[in-house]
């Protein structure tokens, strides 16, 4: 018991130790917050200290002169007068250009006020001597020798005192005497001139529905249109008209030639002018920024296709698995196996389910895609150009798989190109005979069916269909009710006279 009395003794002991030190260490902060409080620094010693602690002080320069000024008034001598905030960038370049970067002034006459300071480069050493530029030099010797000969006319010389009383120093012709350094003034602020905009433009009257947005701007960029170069309604017309194209090429031509592609996005735009009501006309940047909807589709299409190939036809990333791929890219690609339904024993051509799954993700998944808002190029059954741009893309996504480990490929026009038309040509030939023509319209039925069924089914897409009979016997209903509330209400009344 005594030991353990001890025990807990020391420890209480250790544990009012360490409370009383953090105490007197509080009190101690406490102390000192105080003490800073009642006696602050001094905001010239924290500037001095500050430019001490700095890489770059060659400003500071304490002379004979200065030796007799207290240091709180000694550094305004020597600093430039501070530039306007609205300063163009103009002034300061033509600033820098009329003075260099480093040069010193010897002066070979006597000091005077009105000489412009030198302009010493921001890390040039203050008390190295630097050979002076020849235009500076003559300009100080002309303004040298006008004083000289303005003294002798006053029968004074150098080394007497002057008109203000002060003593100036006497200075040897041959000597050289170097002003203190001036610090550079900024070069680097900000140009807060106001940036033109599409609204301050639009002031002078131009046509803003065809020009873009002004260079310099945010929303400019003088190699990459873009719709948001321009007005609201003009961003109207390109969203139309872009949906339109991308939605033609996926159902007419997937591939298209430089110049199909241009006429397609000049038939677009009228017809987005047309729908909208707008009487505009294309320029060369917006229909550029509409053929751009090319490769967009194709892009969001292998997109899709790349998540959903892999999960199909059982790809593994890894090194350890490259063999197994390699094995499965070589039996999807012979006679074109992916496009069965079942690619292991050549059954069910063009009816891969990967064809189903990518073209209700691609133009039917969600109600503001292009298959949706332009279901007329979709229904009732869909192209035989849709069904071969989609198996191309497998073809395509199939490809990163060809050395068993993924490795990106680009989906590239004239790489892909004839796939794409050895797909259609196959689609063709089908659809020359009877038999085929049935197959293929009802591949294409089934897809429509099958993609749009979430869209079609719903209430907004159903004609509200009324029994007329209901209708004609309204207007009777009507009156019988008219009628009973009418009563109804002359009872409630004698009622409350009665009470």
């Amino acid at each position: 018991m005594t030991a353990e009395r001890q025990r807990r003794g020391s420890w209480k002991t250790r544990e009012n130790e360490n409370i009383a030190l953090e105490a007197a260490a509080l009190s101690r902060q406490k102390e000192a917050q105080k003490k800073k409080r009642q006696h602050p620094r001094d905001p010239e010693d924290v500037v001095a200290e500050k430019r001490l602690r700095e890489y770059n002080n060659s400003f500071i320069v304490s002379t004979e002169a200065e030796s007799a000024v207290p240091k709180k008034y000694r550094r305004k001598e020597i600093f430039k007068a501070a530039r306007p905030k609205n300063a163009s960038h103009a002034s300061q370049d033509a600033h820098h250009e009329a003075l260099p970067q480093s040069v010193l002034i010897p002066h070979n006459s006597l000091a005077h006020d009105d000489l412009p300071p030198a302009s010493v480069h921001q890390g040039q050493d203050s008390r190295r001597s630097v050979a002076p530029s020849s235009a500076l030099a003559a300009e100080a010797e002309q303004h040298s020798d006008g004083n000289n000969e303005g003294e002798e006319g006053n029968g004074r010389s150098g080394g007497e005192h002057s008109d203000s009383g002060e003593d100036q120093p006497v200075v040897h012709k041959h000597d050289t005497i170097y002003g203190p350094p001036v610090p550079p003034s900024p070069h680097n602020q900000r140009d807060r001139s106001p940036t033109p905009t599409l609204s301050s433009e639009s002031e002078s009257g131009e046509n803003l529905h065809t020009q873009r947005a002004p260079r310099g701007t945010v929303n400019s960029n003088s190699n990459r249109p873009k719709i948001a170069d321009y007005p609201s309604s003009m961003q109207a017309v390109l969203n139309l008209a872009g949906g339109l194209f991308r939605t033609r090429l996926a159902t007419e031509a997937p591939f298209a030639t430089p110049n199909l592609e241009k006429r397609l996005s000049e038939e677009t735009f009228a017809s987005a002018c047309e729908t909208l009501g707008k009487e505009y006309e294309a320029t060369e940047d917006q229909l550029l920024v509409i053929r751009k909807g090319a490769c967009q589709m194709r892009s969001k299409l292998k997109e899709l296709a790349e998540t959903a190939v892999p999960l199909f036809h059982k790809f593994t990333r890894g090194a350890l698995h490259a063999h197994k791929n390699r094995l499965q890219y070589r039996t999807l690609t012979t006679k074109d196996a992916y496009t069965h339904e079942d690619p292991e024993n050549l059954v069910g051509i063009w009816f891969t389910p990967l064809l189903f799954t990518l073209v209700h993700g691609m133009w039917f998944k969600k109600d503001d895609d292009d298959g949706i808002k332009f279901s007329k190029y979709f229904r009732p059954e869909v192209r035989a150009q849709t069904i071969a741009l989609v198996l191309t893309t497998i073809r395509c996504v199939l490809d990163e798989w060809k050395e068993g480990t993924y490795r990106r490929h680009d989906y590239k026009t004239n790489v892909y190109r004839h796939v794409y038309k050895s797909h259609l040509s196959g689609l063709r030939d089908l659809g020359s005979t009877p038999d085929g023509a049935k197959v293929l319209q009802s591949l294409g039925a089934e897809l429509w069916e099958s993609s749009s069924s979430q869209f079609s089914d719903g209430p907004g897409n159903k004609t509200p269909a009324f029994d007329p009979a209901a209708n004609a016997h309204a207007m009777a209903h009507f009156l019988a009710r008219a009628e009973r509330k009418r009563i109804e209400m002359e009872e409630n009344l004698a009622s409350e006279v009665a009470y």
